[in-house]
């Protein structure tokens, strides 16, 4: 019954979105801070999985321009997948660097990766690289597709690396807010 709900908000989310008719409330946000809290919120699975957690190159003078909600829904995201993906005892980590006047956010797992073939529609709506894995996994198949949608709505990019075996890297970029 829980999934048959999150599918519904998803659905709404993402019909939301893709109006172009969302009311962004922007705001200089502390980039660390925020990635700390989503951090916070998965803390428990990660520590359950024994996956450490490292933002340690992000810098607590980094800001973003951004809708604080939308930005929790962005990180939490991409680290929820990053830590369902990534096997007993990995690494998940946050970076961001400088490019212009954007900032470039980059979650990095040492998972399970994603073939070739799939990465060109990874941001599409109910794309799954591996059904039965998916299922197993959970999640609606919707995320990756409202992440891409919240990002492009702030006037970023968002894009993914990865090597099957090896990890995968979503990164993302967002413009930078002063303080």
């Amino acid at each position: 019954m829980r999934s048959d709900y999150q599918l519904i908000a998803d659905l709404l989310t993402l019909s939301e979105l893709e109006s172009g008719k969302v009311l962004l409330e922007t705001h200089p946000l502390n980039l660390r801070s925020a990635v700390k809290q989503a951090m916070s919120l998965l803390n428990q699975r990660a520590t359950d999985k024994g996956i450490t957690l490292d933002i340690e190159t992000v810098e607590a003078s980094q800001f973003v321009l951004a809708d604080k909600g939308k930005l929790d829904q962005v990180l939490v995201n991409l680290l929820d997948n990053a830590i369902k993906y990534t096997p007993d005892n990995g690494k998940v980590t946050v970076t961001a660097e400088d490019e212009a006047e954007m900032l470039k956010i980059s979650v990095t797992d040492t998972g399970l990766g994603i073939p070739a073939k799939d990465l060109p529609r990874i941001f599409e709506r109910f794309y799954r690289v591996d059904e039965a894995r998916s299922r197993d996994k959970g999640g609606t198949g919707l995320g990756l597709s409202i992440v891409k949608h919240i990002v492009q709505s702030h006037g970023g990019m968002i894009s993914v690396k990865s090597i099957p075996g090896e990890g995968s890297t979503f990164s993302f970029t967002l413009k930078k807010g002063g303080k």
